[in-house]
């Protein structure tokens, strides 16, 4: 082979096309976009709008979230941990559900991701894991559990619920 025709042969490969274009772009991920919004959007109404949840029910949300997707991972041996929709689910919660324990947090949270396994259609999840969970929570536990509105009661909303 000559010297040409190999060079020619290089340029031609699809290696080195996307080289000569530059650096081939990969797709971003939208869940870093979510995780970046939801978790300042819970810090800020932790610490300014004074939500009432209590530290304790936001770190086992979180930490049962990140658990149990992990423990599904291992227990239907998924090749990857997904730990970003797991984060986004038990931010979900931390907005959204109000328990009078920190147990029920807890409960919330291993129905959600355990719904994302077990709940399935053609390998995808077939409702939102957060709602199912909400849903499940609310008409199992009536007095010690719900979805809560309040945390968003602040005075620039208020013209949105006057309507």
């Amino acid at each position: 082979m000559s010297s040409t025709s190999a060079a020619l042969s290089m340029a031609t490969s699809p290696s080195s096309l996307s080289r000569s274009r530059g650096p081939a772009l990969r797709r971003f991920d939208p869940r870093w976009w979510q995780i970046c919004c939801l978790g300042s959007l819970l810090t800020y109404g932790l610490f300014r709008l004074n939500f009432d949840t209590p530290a304790i029910q936001v770190f086992a949300t979180i930490g049962t979230a990140l658990t149990a997707q992990y423990l599904f991972t291992q227990l239907f041996r998924l090749p990857t941990f997904e730990w970003k929709s797991a984060l986004i689910s038990g931010f979900g919660l931390c907005f959204l559900f109000r328990a009078n324990d920190w147990r029920l947090a807890v409960l919330c949270a291993a129905i959600a991701i355990g719904s994302k396994f077990l709940i399935r259609i053609n390998g995808k999840h077939l409702w939102n894991p957060t709602n199912i969970a909400l849903v499940i929570m609310m008409l199992t536990f009536d007095q010690g559990s719900g979805a809560a509105a309040r945390p968003w009661r602040t005075p620039w909303l208020a013209p949105a619920r006057s309507s």
